[in-house]
This record gives C-alpha cells, sequence and structure tokens, in this order.
C-alpha cells in the first residue's frame, strides 16, 4: 500500500492535476502524497489566533495555476509557496478584511472561469478572491433583503455548476450567486 498516514483522523483530501494526493489533518498539518517519485511531503500551516495553535484543515484547493490553497480552523488563507516548500498566509487587501480573515474558519473553495477564488469563510461569510491582485470582496446576509443576500454567516461548502453558477451550503438554506454579475437568491426551507 503506498500510503503511510500521519494520523487516522484525515479532515480534507484533494488531488491536484499531477496525480498527488493532498491530505489534512487536525493541528493544522497537511500532506502531500506523491507518486513519481514515490514520497511524502509535510506541510505545518500555522495560526494568528490567540492559542497560537491551527485547528484541523478543512479545505485544500487547487486552482487553474496550479497554485494550492488551504484553510481549517483557525487558519485563514494561506497557500502553499512557489517553490512547493512551506506554507504561507496569502497576502489581502483591504487590510481590515485581511486582520477579519486571519483566524477565519474556511470550509470550501470553488474557482470561476475569471480566476477569481471564491472562499467560505464559516461564521462570516462568503468571500472573493482575486490571486492576482489580492482583493477580497465579502458576501454576507442582510435581513433587510434576506432573498437577495446570503442566507446567513455559516456556509458550509461552495461549488459551481455547469451554468457559471456559485451554489453556497449554509446553515439556513442556500444561497444561488448567479456570474459574471454576482446577482443573488437565497432559497429557504418551507415552514
Amino acid at each position: 500500500y503506498p500510503y503511510s498516514l500521519f494520523h487516522k483522523e484525515v479532515t480534507a483530501i484533494h488531488f491536484d492535476e499531477q496525480g498527488n494526493m493532498w491530505l489534512g489533518y487536525e493541528a493544522g498539518l497537511m500532506e502531500q502524497h506523491t507518486f513519481d517519485p514515490l514520497g511524502r511531503n509535510s506541510f505545518q500551516l500555522t495560526s494568528k489566533s490567540q492559542s497560537g495553535a491551527p485547528g484541523s484543515i478543512m479545505a485544500i484547493f487547487e486552482d487553474s495555476k496550479n497554485r494550492v490553497w488551504v484553510g481549517g480552523w483557525d487558519c485563514g488563507l494561506q497557500r502553499v509557496t512557489p517553490n512547493g516548500k512551506s506554507v504561507e498566509y496569502a497576502p489581502v487587501k483591504p487590510e481590515e478584511l485581511a486582520r477579519e480573515i486571519a483566524v477565519a474558519d474556511i470550509r470550501g473553495f470553488a474557482e470561476d472561469n475569471r480566476g477569481n477564488l471564491w472562499i467560505v469563510f464559516h461564521g462570516i461569510g462568503l468571500g472573493r478572491y482575486n490571486p492576482d491582485s489580492h482583493q477580497l470582496k465579502m458576501f454576507r446576509p442582510n435581513p433587510d433583503s434576506p432573498l437577495t443576500t446570503l442566507s446567513n454567516e455559516y456556509p458550509f461548502d461552495i461549488c459551481l455548476d455547469n451554468s457559471n453558477n456559485l451554489w453556497v451550503a449554509t446553515a439556513h438554506g442556500i444561497t444561488k450567486l448567479s456570474l459574471p454579475g454576482e446577482h443573488i437568491t437565497t432559497y429557504f426551507a418551507e415552514d
């Protein structure tokens, strides 16, 4: 069997374009299992939280430019460095949002056809991040217009359908964001 796991509890899994398997564990540990040559590379995420300890990795994602992004509990937005030897916090603008998401709980990623990353920040909302300009825009719920904003600030997962619509699963319904115009429709359970 070619895989030797660091820990029995695997919290995230991703296969990259080269066929390598990435695994996320608790305490911010991530591994890349390579096939050619057969091997394993380990990465340790850091945390800017008061405890100083990162939580479990919940999401690993490779974008269209083969950059690997990672997030988890109290980890904020991190990425594998271009040399592939370590992880670092991704630069984020504006600075106010960089501070807000520094210890965010990230649950998922998606990429649109313009190269933007869409990031699920559990407890905050949904973010659109441009990896080249480092600009982040947040989408949050608005109780005054619940059918045209994110359904709540606790999104769990995200996916992009074949019609370029972004779907966000939340603790209170689902939100559809039509791209590129970012038109939002939210669907709730019938009471």
